[in-house]
């Protein structure tokens, strides 16, 4: 297995000295093979290095460091959606695999990242593959690919993105559990696989792979939300409308996920609903605030409000959930309705706490778990992940899975 042994830099900023015992390596830990295969969530990457012989020699040698963007199990599930057989092809498997890897002579820590730089990866030799570092600032996650800090400001999430991955931070790998250290290396764990336009011979080069399904988008047919307007508009026409029981319904879903968010239209146009009605709903935030804008607009000028209010409870689900007038009753809503909208009971009784805090007449006493309540929530999704990351998952859960309930809490990032 041939590597590129040139060391790599972050293009425009040369790569600090590092001292090999400290920052993110240690000689004190195994070597990369080993800590994947010991590091939990990392038993597909783990499974596709040990299946290939040469990669794992290669990523033993300990003349050179290496850094490792390692997808996590959730982000190997999104791609098997579409390619189950990567074990079956193991030239395929080698590219995708040295596409997540650097060689040089020191590693890349997380502080030597830099917004909009490039890596040359560790099968660039042969076919020229390199990665942008991409970030979002501030608890707003928009601004594309090329987004930069100002003055002073730091990044509140950090992506290592291909050509294939497009420029949408929800199809972006985010680095969600930076600087594991092995004696020849460091690790950043991300929740989506880098790919790049040869990653699957013979495919649409120009196609972006989707970003992952939710729940709610998976559907009848091949429903997967789409990646756009234009994308998901067209899974509604040729799936008889998706998880909706009319197609239109889907489209306007789409429209409120894609389109401008004052009109809620994509661009050139609307779905099969009326185009002359004003859009003056986009479909609320949860299914309450959904019925909430239906009931106040009159059926949103589409059709009755009752119907409107059908397309919520099919949009949304869980619409016996109005989040409660106090921590008790907002608890019982999530118990008798396994977890309303959240993917886990704990999850919605946890968003009651945050909502009702302690020194509030309608405060929760206590919780369901023993752990020092040491975060609440943030005030958005950016700020809540933030407290993920600063408190190494709130002492409830790993530092990802508690940026899991945020982008549940806050929609998506």
């Amino acid at each position: 297995m041939k590597f590129t042994i040139a060391l790599s830099y972050l293009l425009g900023s040369a790569v600090a000295q590092i001292e090999p015992n400290c920052r993110c390596t240690c000689n004190m830990r195994p070597l990369v093979p080993e800590v994947v295969c010991s590091t939990e969530d990392l038993s597909t990457l783990c499974k596709a290095v040990s299946s290939l012989p040469d990669v794992a020699e290669a990523l033993s040698r300990t003349d050179l460091k290496y850094t490792i963007f390692a997808p996590n199990d959730a982000g190997w599930g999104n791609l098997m959606l579409i390619h189950d057989n990567l074990l079956d092809e193991p030239e395929v498997l080698t590219n995708l695999l040295l596409n997540h890897v650097v060689v040089g002579f020191e590693p890349i820590c997380s502080e030597d990242l830099v917004c909009g730089n490039l890596l040359f990866m560790a099968n660039s030799s042969e076919k020229g593959q390199r990665t942008k570092t991409a970030c979002s600032f501030g608890d707003d996650p928009s601004g594309g690919d090329d987004a930069k800090p100002e003055d002073g400001e730091e990044p509140t999430a950090i992506y290592q993105k291909g050509d294939r991955n497009g420029s949408s931070k929800g199809n972006m790998p985010e680095i969600i559990g930076p600087d594991t250290r092995a004696k020849n290396g460091v690790i950043h764990i991300i929740n989506n696989v880098i790919l790049q336009k040869d990653s699957f011979p013979g495919e649409d080069a120009d196609d972006d792979v989707a970003p992952p399904p939710s729940d709610d988008d998976q559907a009848p047919g091949q429903c997967s939300g789409g990646k756009e307007c234009g994308a998901c508009k067209g899974e509604c026409q040729n799936n008889d409308g998706c998880r909706f029981s009319k197609t239109g319904w889907c489209k306007r879903d789409c429209e409120e996920r894609f389109g401008n968010p004052e009109t809620c239209l994509c661009e050139g146009g609307g779905g099969d609903d009326d185009q002359s009605a004003a859009k003056v709903c986009c479909g609320g935030s949860d299914c309450f605030s959904c019925q909430n804008e239906c009931a106040e607009f009159e059926g949103c000028g589409r059709e009755s409000t009752a119907e409107c209010q059908n397309y919520c409870e099919e949009k949304w689900g869980g619409c016996q959930c109005t989040g409660g007038t106090s921590c008790g009753e907002c608890k019982g809503e999530c118990q008798n309705n396994d977890g309303c909208r959240f993917s886990k009971t704990g999850y919605c009784k946890r968003d009651c706490e945050e909502r009702f805090p302690v020194g509030t007449p309608e405060a929760c006493v206590g919780g369901d778990d023993s752990a020092s309540t040491i975060c609440f929530g943030g005030e958005s999704c950016g700020s809540c992940k933030r407290e993920c990351q600063d408190n190494e998952g709130c002492g409830r859960e790993s530092t990802g899975q508690c940026k899991g309930y945020c982008q549940e809490k806050w929609g998506k990032c």
